[in-house]
């Protein structure tokens, strides 16, 4: 600090030596001593601060050591108040430390605390005097840009808040954490005005629009709704909790979006290979241009439905669960009976695609007879009655094999309990049992003097608890205990082997929780295992500060910036500039729908963070035995960690620069590797000779290379025969672990 007296005190041997035993050590004293007396009254000034305040300051001193407040407006007033006293010091840290045990701890506590109540109170100030004025576009923005601002520091101070906390308490300040509650839900209130006026101008221009058939604007305003409704997802999703009013405008957005999105219909797109012929291009699958990216939607592995787009047609296949056997079953004769019917359903597919159940193709000659709203909706209520069908089907015949089973319970036991009765008094048994007789000779083979089971007389009123001719009272209670009993037992096993699903489930999800903790702990361990993901709209703008000017916002700065390797920014330029060029000769460029979609829900993401070369080293460290009365330094571990990862990151980047200019000229054809590329030429060809250095050397060691022409002239290497070189050249080094 400035004014200390510890380099002029504590001088180092060096200072001390040419002090005492050179012939300028007198002339060094004088400059020392002209030094200090130039100093002086800065120190003499300190002096009369510490004598002229002494009696504020100690009694700010007892303040500050009794100070116990949870009250958050009296400590930003006493931070206040005090700094106000220190700004009338000269130098307050060496007018404090004149006084023994002044608490200067317990004051940067309470600048600290006092600060950040101050800088959140200031927010919740601006966010309560939000307005939302249009165009929405513009305020959508400006909100967002302040948002993520928010989120950041937030985000930084929720890291500490448990640190920061208990540093707080230590020194007797309950710090009010509610302000950040209240930020949260201001937040919200703001997000849900930007949907109100987003909605608000799309009702107010919608008509208009659709008057004019102008679909440019119709798309962009959609675009305004989506923006919004992924704004007020992202802000609902850091604030969390429940808002009633952001709920229902959200859903309005939604609905809003996927109105519009109906409307929307395939184009009739003739083949691209046949003339005169219009092929589902979903089906065939022959240009990648024409078809989007796959959707997946899946709960599981045995309940799944992918959706495939083209330009002129739509798949959607279906996996129906089956949990057991039966299901199984059931599912294939029920699709199999309606495949075979497909003509009947025209969206139908006869065969689905394989690993599903079944599938529905819809062509644009589809939308343009039927309304698209429509299509889904059956779509949507063909696949519940299919799985109410099933159900039903499945219910249906666990139904009867209950009662089947009962059946026989009850068989078995009438059939026990039977007495033999004489054919005299019912002779209506004699020619039941003889009608179930298989001889043919008119005498039963169940033996005409005994009882049989085909003898019972059983009617309706034996399973209603009744029997024809005799009492059976006692027959119906013992058989509803018995009912009873068994349901209580079904009941029992049921809850049984629901809870043995549950445990099921519970331990089968170890091994994924155990490979997030692992992940985690290799996030920790290696930061460079870290930035994994960065967004498509970030790619953008590196690319356009680069492009507008590159002298300034080189790879290495941008590298610094965005806080990626260098690796990673030469290959998005390169890949922004070819997307650029596309569009100007009017192909179609890469598809971004993922890009859109992890822009669109960022918390799906792990965002990128600070990333880096981490060298494995795979020795140990080498100790030496130093002299005594070695003076010397030794580098701290992560210190040479550090340096020894920086150097291999640079080797790896110049390596892949190399690599990534070869494999750029041959993205451009200047580069052949095929065996025709390489035929003799009618000039003939060109020889690259090595001409020996003096001492018979090559390379470093004095030679040179040239191009022999077939004219038996010469000329020196180009830049792509200079690269070759060098790609020839082995580089030597040390295997670089990942």
């Amino acid at each position: 600090m400035e004014g200390s007296s510890v380099p002029a005190v504590k001088s180092s041997s060096r200072t001390k030596k040419q002090l005492g035993g050179s012939p300028g050590g007198k002339e060094g004293l004088a400059a020392s001593l002209a030094e200090l007396t130039k100093r002086s009254p800065y120190f003499q000034k300190i002096e009369e601060d510490a004598q002229k305040h002494a009696k504020t300051i100690l009694e700010l001193k007892t303040e500050i050591n009794s100070l116990q407040t949870k009250d958050m407006i009296k400590l930003v007033k006493f931070r206040h108040n005090l700094e106000a006293f220190l700004e009338l010091l000269t130098d307050e840290s060496q007018v404090l430390a004149k006084f023994e045990d002044f608490p200067t701890k317990k004051l940067e506590t309470i600048r600290t605390a006092a600060a950040l109540y101050s800088k959140s109170n200031l927010i919740a100030s601006n966010l309560k005097k939000w307005v939302v004025t249009p165009p929405a576009g513009q305020g959508l923005h400006k909100f967002e840009c302040y948002f993520s601002q928010v989120k950041q520091e937030l985000d930084a101070f929720e890291r500490t808040k448990d640190e920061e906390s208990r540093k707080f308490k230590s020194q007797g300040i309950d710090f009010d954490f509610n302000i950040f509650t209240m930020i949260k839900e201001l937040m919200v209130d703001v997000s849900s005005s930007c949907m109100e006026l987003a909605l608000k101008e799309w009702r107010e221009t919608k008509g208009a629009i659709m008057m004019n058939k102008n679909n440019g604007c119709l798309q962009s305003d959609v675009k305004l709704l989506w923006k919004a409704f992924q704004l007020a997802f992202r802000v609902y999703s850091f604030a969390g909790g429940h808002d009633d009013r952001a709920d229902k405008l959200a859903q309005e957005l939604a609905n809003e979006i996927l109105m519009e999105d109906r409307r929307r219909k395939f184009i009739n797109f003739p083949c691209q290979e046949v003339e005169r012929h219009n092929k589902p291009e979903v089906e065939l699958k022959t240009s990648t241009e024409l078809l989007l990216n796959p959707v997946l939607i899946c709960r599981n592995e045995a309940e799944k439905c992918l959706i495939e787009t083209s330009i002129n047609s739509l798949r959607i296949s279906l996996k129906v669960k089956q949990a057991d056997e039966l299901e199984n079953i059931l599912t294939k004769k029920f699709l199999r009976f309606l495949s075979m019917r497909a003509e009947a359903f025209q969206v139908l597919r006869r065969k689905p695609v394989q690993g599903y159940d079944i599938s529905f193709l819809i062509t644009n000659y589809h939308c343009e007879e039927m309304q698209k709203q429509k299509l889904i909706d059956f779509i949507v209520q063909f696949m519940e009655d299919i799985d109410k069908e099933i159900s039903e089907l499945k219910i249906f015949l666990a139904e009867t094999d209950a009662k089947m089973h009962n059946l026989r319970h009850l068989i078995c036991r009438l059939s026990s309990t039977k007495k033999p009765v004489s054919f005299v008094n019912n002779p209506f048994r004699a020619i039941g049992s003889r009608a179930f007789s298989a001889n043919s000779g008119g005498y039963d083979d169940l033996n005409w003097e005994g009882a049989s089971s085909w003898s019972t007389g059983m009617t309706q009123g034996h399973f209603d608890g009744q029997a024809v001719g005799r009492q059976a009272a006692e027959e119906a209670a013992h058989r509803s205990e018995v009912l009873s009993e068994r349901q209580e037992v079904d009941d029992a096993v049921n809850e049984l082997n629901a809870e043995a699903k549950r445990s099921e489930a519970f331990v089968n999800g170890w091994d994924q929780r155990m490979l997030d903790v692992c992940t985690l702990l290799k996030q920790v361990v290696e930061p460079g295992a870290r930035g994994s993901y960065l967004k498509d709209s970030e790619k953008a703008e590196m690319y356009r500060l680069h492009k507008e000017n590159p002298g300034v916002y080189t790879v290495e700065r941008l590298a610094k910036d965005f806080r990626i390797m260098k690796q990673r920014v030469e290959a998005i330029l390169w890949l922004k500039k070819d997307e650029e060029e596309m569009r100007k000769q009017g192909r179609l460029p890469l598809d971004d729908s993922v890009e859109e979609i992890l822009d669109t829900f960022p918390e799906l993401c792990v965002s990128h963070d600070r990333e880096f070369h981490v060298a494995s080293l795979p020795y140990k460290p080498d100790f030496k035995v130093m002299p005594e009365g070695w003076d010397g330094t030794t580098k701290d571990i992560d210190e040479v960690h550090y340096e020894i990862s920086k150097k291999e990151e640079e080797m790896l980047y110049q390596e892949f620069v190399q690599r990534f200019n070869f494999n750029k000229l041959k993205f451009a054809g200047e580069v052949k590797r095929h065996k025709y590329s390489r035929r003799r030429s009618s000039e003939g060809w060109n020889f690259t000779v090595e001409k020996l250095g003096p001492k018979g050397k090559r390379g470093g060691g004095g030679g040179w290379k040239f191009v022999s022409l077939p004219d038996g002239s010469s000329r020196p290497l180009n830049e792509t025969e200079k690269m070759y070189v060098k790609r020839e050249t082995p580089h030597r080094r040390r295997r670089i672990l990942p």
